[in-house]
């Protein structure tokens, strides 16, 4: 199997080296993505857990991480009076302390500002690299369509095995730009889902508190 791959990657020709270079890069990409979305995905769950009062979890998920974000939500949300106004603005409640709703707020507003381009990092990159793969294998479809015409020119088409070579890298490298590019745009819609959808929860947040104040 290994042996048939690496046939298939050698009569591809040189244009499947930036194919390869293209394709690690996009998964590179991908799975960094992937990576922050679940750490996302066990904050939200850690924060749904605080809003119904047990803020173990949350507490956890701030002590296995650093960052400015993680010192602003450990100010904001696991200290008693904070955390409490927090739980309140969730359940439709009007803050005690109006001065301190609007600092709540603002805190919570620096922090989608914050985390806002974190959600769609990368996905742009990842998009050319998509676009690129493909454009790849039709460059290498050219080439080794140019190669079949040279032979055809000199040799005439009676050289079969120098044609079948100019055919097979113009077909397997079509083939590897569309195999990098096709499971990587699905995935590629995913993320962009993922990181819309934590948009709105995050916007969710502020309309909440907002209404609180």
């Amino acid at each position: 199997m290994i042996e048939q791959i690496y046939n298939a990657i050698a009569k591809g020709g040189i244009v499947m080296i930036p194919i390869g270079i293209a394709s690690l890069f996009l998964w590179f990409f991908i799975f960094e993505r992937l990576s922050f979305f679940r750490s996302q995905k066990e904050f939200i769950a850690a924060l749904e857990d605080f809003l119904q009062g047990d803020s173990k979890t949350l507490a956890q998920f701030c002590q296995n991480s650093h960052g400015g974000i993680i010192d602003t939500l450990k100010n904001l949300l696991l200290s008693d009076t904070e955390g409490t106004a927090v739980r309140d603005a969730f359940k439709g409640k009007a803050f005690s302390d109006p001065k301190k709703g609007l600092e709540i707020e603002i805190s919570f507003k620096q922090i989608f500002q914050q985390e806002y381009p974190k959600f769609y990092k990368n996905l742009g990159i990842i998009s050319v690299l998509i676009s690129i793969a493909p454009l790849l294998g039709l460059l290498g479809t050219i080439y080794g369509l140019l190669i079949v015409f040279n032979v055809i020119t000199v040799h005439g088409i009676g050289d079969v095995n120098q044609l079948s070579g100019g055919i097979a890298q113009a077909l397997i490298t079509t083939e590897a730009g569309l195999i990098v590019a096709l499971p990587a745009l699905f995935i590629h819609s995913r993320l962009e889902d993922k990181a819309e959808n934590m948009v709105r929860e995050f916007k969710r947040v502020l309309i909440l508190i907002s209404k609180s104040r």
